[in-house]
């Protein structure tokens, strides 16, 4: 087991206290009035390790304050403690310092923040190396469980509940079913776990219930709907209404005989109609022949000047682009010509230009005489010069003829556009003569058409056809048919009546499938009844189940501890069970229980967690004052006492 035992802690600038040293042996009582720094020594222990105070805060003041509450600069608060690690001792030292700078141009050194200073064996690290050293020697949350014997209890109970479960480690389902011979027969009774299929279960025998509360009902809203009615004088009411409706069908079929007579002198009327209509149609076809002709002929002509109107245009669409052409190229002659005069003086003022002599181009830029070769030098300036005017003439010259020949050529276009115009302008005139005769053709097609007439339409037998029409009307309105409305009417009132009967008879076969359907409902109902017992049967050996893992979880748990007891679960009212954690002392309570009861609940706590984690390190116990006897541990065990001492006095025992 790992031994972490507190050999010296030295305190320099922290909080209240200015410099102290104090030595620890397996037993040390620090005492000391309020107020002079009994939990600043736990406090300056807890920072050293984990950056906070004795009450698990990050944020609390480390510097000292004057008498006046100020902050006191300019101190460095130093914690250094000696472990000792199994037999092997390891120093550790923290430094909280500030920082002053100096900016550039400034006179004076400005507070710039805090920095801490680490080192292990006085041999300085950086923070992650420091913290890993930490965490080596052991993990926080642990630290603070093996340290602080209020801290188990003030965890939340499921955070409890975990740790002191992971004591005994996970009791199995087998374990459980070979505790309590009631359970049996419910071993393999399940798929994956119990709480699973106690959830499976409960809803099980919640929707079997509900399906059994409704057949009640639909029982009785079937019988409800059963009619009683009498079979034998339905019966007879039946056959005595078929024989009417025999009756009037043979009344109807007699008076049916008349009604075959009309139909057939109404399609005769309708054939001749038919006839006639087909030979005035094809006679008025012959007769519209030469109209049809001369829609025709208009038609085509009405195509012929829409095809002339879009020659006209196309024409008219070539003339505007050559008097544009035309209008490009003289802009180009007068720009032409305007260039060609330009160069005509450019050429005049090249032409009258003399040499000149420049009086330093012969002059030595060193002595200022006249340099010995002075005529060769005016020579060569005078050849230079001609040369240079002889090749400018050229190029004005060679620029002017290109002009010319330009304009020259655009001559010529322009003389074969306007050609080409006079040519479009010719075409254009005859397309419009054209153009001009289509549309009197059309005129004339028009009033053709307009004044046609194609006189009256005659055809073979029309006269025939229209007697024989006309005597067949007469016969179909002088020919008398009996009435048969009464009988239809009879007939129908009859009918309605059958039905009436035939569906009160229907519902004898609806009564006998009624009854039927309330016989399924009864067998469902006596399964559904039967099922819920079943599954009441496994919930109850679920509820045993847990209540069977509570009394074997807690009695493994409880064996880990000499005079407390945990209390696991509470037995709800309705019989069911509710997860909790919860330390007894002598059946009392925690949260009940008198400070020195805490305190030593606390200390058995972390006799068996140092057990389990296999470590032991210091105990710091506050107010022990308080306590007459305090439970016996292996740790380390630092007792803070109040006593009338102005100066904390410390005393160790062996």
């Amino acid at each position: 087991m790992k031994n972490i035992k507190l050999k010296s802690l030295e305190l320099k600038n922290f909080k209240g206290i200015k410099e102290l040293v104090v030595l620890f042996d397996n037993k040390t009582n620090i005492f000391g009035d309020n107020g002079i720094g009994k939990s600043t020594v736990e406090d300056s222990f807890m920072w050293l390790f984990f950056d906070k105070d004795s009450n698990d805060r990050k944020n609390f003041d480390i510097k000292p304050f004057d008498e006046l509450g100020n902050v006191i600069h300019g101190l460095e608060s130093e914690v250094t403690a000696v472990i000792e690690i199994d037999k092997l001792d390891i120093k550790l030292s923290k430094t909280f310092k500030e920082k002053w700078t100096k900016k550039r141009g400034a006179a004076e050194k400005e507070f710039s923040g805090h920095e801490t200073i680490y080192s292990i064996n006085d041999i300085p690290v950086r923070k992650k190396e420091y913290e890993e050293k930490i965490k080596e020697i052991l993990e926080e949350k642990i630290f603070k469980l093996v340290t602080n014997p209020l801290y188990f209890a003030s965890l939340n109970w499921k955070e409890q509940r975990t740790i002191i479960q992971a004591i005994t480690g996970q009791i199995t389902d087998e374990q459980v079913i070979n505790y309590n011979n009631k359970l049996e027969g419910f071993r393999g009774a399940y798929m994956d776990s119990v709480d699973n299929h106690m959830i499976r279960t409960k809803a099980t025998i919640k929707k079997l219930n509900d399906q059994l509360k409704q057949i009640p009902y639909r029982i009785d809203e079937l019988n409800n709907s059963i009619e009683e009615i009498n079979v034998q004088e339905l019966e007879n009411e039946q056959g005595n209404v078929q024989k009417q409706i025999n009756e009037l069908d043979s009344m109807l079929e007699d008076n049916s005989k008349g009604n075959e007579i009309l139909l057939n002198h109404k399609q005769h009327l309708f054939e001749l109609k038919e006839e006639y209509q087909e030979k005035f149609n094809h006679a008025k076809l012959l007769l519209n022949k030469p109209l049809e002709k001369l829609n025709k002929e208009l038609f085509d002509k009405r195509y012929e000047l829409q095809n002339k109107a879009y020659e006209v245009k196309e024409i008219e669409k070539n003339i505007s682009t050559n008097e544009n052409k035309i209008r490009n190229l003289v802009e180009v002659e007068k720009k032409n010509t305007s260039n060609l005069e330009g160069l005509r003086i450019k050429f005049e003022n090249v032409k009258s230009e003399e040499f000149k002599l420049d009086e330093n181009s012969t002059i030595c830029p060193t002595c200022g005489k006249e340099l010995d070769n002075a005529a060769e030098i005016i020579e060569e300036l005078k050849n230079k010069f001609n040369k240079n005017k002889a090749d400018k003439l050229k190029e004005i010259n060679k620029i002017g003829k290109s002009i010319k020949t330009e304009n020259a050529e655009n001559e010529s276009k322009i003389g074969e556009i306007k050609a080409e115009l006079f040519d479009l302008e010719k075409l254009k005139e005859e397309k419009e003569v054209q153009k001009l005769e289509i549309e009197n053709n059309i005129n004339e097609l028009e009033e053709k058409i307009k004044n046609f007439d194609p006189g009256e339409i005659e055809f073979e037998g029309k006269v025939q056809l229209e007697n024989e029409i006309e005597m067949t009307k007469k016969d179909i309105s002088s020919f008398k048919v009996d009435d048969n409305f009464e009988i239809k009417e009879k007939k129908k009132e009859l009918l309605m009546q059958l039905e009436k009967i035939n569906k009160r008879l229907a519902t004898v076969d609806n009564n006998k499938k009624i009854k039927k359907r309330i016989e399924e409902l009864s067998e469902e109902e006596r399964h559904l009844a039967n099922e819920i017992a079943k599954h009441e049967g496994s919930l109850y050996l679920c509820e045993e189940f847990i209540r069977t893992k509570v009394e074997l979880s807690e009695s493994l748990i409880n064996k880990k501890f000499k005079n407390i007891k945990f209390k696991l679960f509470n037995e709800l009212i309705n019989g069911g069970l509710e997860e909790t954690c919860e330390i007894l002392i002598n059946g009392v309570p925690y949260s009940n229980a008198n400070s020195t009861g805490k305190i030593n609940a606390g200390i058995e706590v972390i006799n068996t967690l140092s057990e389990f984690y296999n470590v032991q390190a210091p105990i710091w116990v506050d107010n022990a004052e308080s306590f007459n006897k305090l439970a016996d541990t292996k740790s380390q065990l630092i007792r803070l006492i109040v006593s009338k001492d102005k100066k904390l006095k410390v005393e160790c025992e062996e």
